[in-house]
């Protein structure tokens, strides 16, 4: 699979985000992957649109 970015690089970091039934899937090469900041699980930055679940208050 090739990364959805550059076009040239094998994907292999993929990332799916489900928002309101909405399902969307990336893939990218382990440079674009480090360019747009989401190789790295714990400090992946979720989409400006995702927060807290409704009646979490933690």
């Amino acid at each position: 699979m090739q990364c959805r970015f550059c076009k040239k690089a094998t994907a292999t970091v993929h990332v799916t985000w489900i928002v309101e039934n909405e399902t969307t899937k990336a893939d990218f090469c382990e440079a674009c992957a480090k360019e747009k900041g989401v190789n790295d699980p714990a400090t992946f930055p979720l989409p400006k649109d995702v927060g807290r679940p409704k009646g979490d208050d933690a």
